[in-house]
């Protein structure tokens, strides 16, 4: 980001934090920036609950996340609290995850074993199969350790929707990031020549993608047992992430079930 690009999200940080303890909350801690946003921790004066809010100055994505987000009744994904337009700005009040992102303990060369692996995985199939279930049928598209929290308690969380979109929507431009976004994610419209539109399978890419991330390099002297689970999870994670999506293994439902039968 540039002198004057850093500046910018300073001011935006600055008056956001204004606005916000003007509506009553304490801002704990800065949790994370993107290229367009910034999320702190909250604190509300009133009940002392703990939330996220999510700060844009792009009010037309953030308000259409937060649609998204206050529909959905899912375990996997965070509870909406409240959206609000303030001074250019836009506001996403939700639930406060408390846990450790994924790709900080990956970063911390964190081990997870094949059971483990395959446990997340299923928790995030299931929350994938509940967006794709949708009477709009709505894809994730930026499935990655990032957006992955796991919880103190050993469940996982997804946060950050802000690149779902429905599955009936012309793509114009490229989501999701690059090692995890699969391939047709990332290509524009003028490359193939044709109106483009995502499917389920994208999603299905990014969930393999992850849990490979997870899974790791193959650990020397592994026991017999272990080392055929292995072999056979890197079979469904090459099978989901297959350069071709009519290639990949064909939903969410599928997925669960192959990995289901590892367990």
């Amino acid at each position: 980001m540039s002198n004057c690009g850093t500046e910018t999200r300073k001011k935006e940080q600055n008056l956001g934090k204004v606005i916000l303890e003007s509506r009553g909350y304490n801002c704990l801690e800065l949790l994370g920036q993107g290229a367009f946003s910034t999320v702190f921790c909250v604190c509300g004066r009133t009940d002392s609950h703990l939330y996220a809010c999510k700060i844009s100055e792009n009010m037309l994505l953030l308000k259409r996340e937060a649609e998204i987000m206050s529909m959905l009744r899912h375990p996997l994904f965070p509870e909406y609290v409240a959206f609000w337009q303030e001074a250019g700005l836009g506001f996403l009040l939700r639930e406060y995850i408390a846990g450790i992102c994924l790709e900080e303990l990956l970063r911390q060369e964190h081990c997870f074993s094949v059971e483990q692996t395959i446990c997340t995985g299923l928790e995030l199939a299931a929350g994938l199969l509940y967006l794709h279930e949708q009477p709009e049928c709505y894809l994730f598209r930026d499935m990655k350790p990032a957006n992955v929290i796991i919880c103190r308690e050993g469940r996982v969380k997804l946060i950050d929707l802000g690149c779902i979109c429905s599955a009936k929507e012309r793509i114009t431009s490229r989501a999701g990031t690059k090692g995890f976004a699969a391939p047709e994610q990332l290509r524009r419209e003028k490359e193939t020549g044709r109106e483009r539109r995502l499917t389920t399978a994208c999603d299905v890419y990014g969930l393999g993608q992850t849990l490979r991330a997870m899974l790791g390099p193959e650990k020397r002297f592994l026991a017999g047992g272990r080392r055929r689970n292995r072999k056979r999870l890197e079979k469904i994670l090459d099978a989901c992430t297959k350069e071709e999506a009519s290639e990949r293994i064909s939903g969410m439902r599928d997925v669960s079930a192959v990995l289901r039968a590892l367990k």
